[in-house]
């Protein structure tokens, strides 16, 4: 980058003042800790999801869009911690008042109940480039 008057790091390419405030910390946090901040944050956020529990809604490697909402409705797959366990994009089967959210894949299994949800899927781009919206 000759005549830049800026820097490069040559053993990796990053520049420097490219680096986000809060790269250090991104280092000792999960993909699930990653994307609950961005939710929390920005209200949007975007993770890679793998195994077949969501088959045929979502395929394995896809790349899922979430969203925070007010609320969330039965049907909805969302990213949520049940009994301590990040589950990353099944869906909600029930909604109790006192209970929270069912949680469970689209094969049956359930997860537990919660009142941790972070997000919702709203966008899924297959592996093949498909892309699958939802409302």
């Amino acid at each position: 980058m000759s005549g830049s008057g800026k820097e490069v790091n040559d053993r990796n390419g990053i520049v420097p003042w490219e680096i986000p405030c809060n790269y250090l910390l991104h280092k000792s946090m999960t993909k699930y800790d990653i994307l609950k901040e961005a939710l929390e944050k920005q209200g949007r956020g975007e993770m890679k999801a793998f195994g077949n529990s969501m088959l045929p809604l979502i395929e394995s490697g896809s790349l899922l869009t979430f969203e925070r909402r007010k609320t969330y409705s039965d049907g909805d797959i969302v990213l949520s911690r049940v009994r301590g366990r990040w589950i990353d994009a099944h869906k909600i089967v029930a909604v109790d008042a006192r209970r929270g959210f069912l949680i469970a894949n689209n094969h049956g299994y359930q997860n537990g109940w919660t009142h941790q949800v972070f997000g919702k899927v709203v966008r899924a781009v297959f592996p093949g480039g498909t892309v699958r919206n939802f409302a």
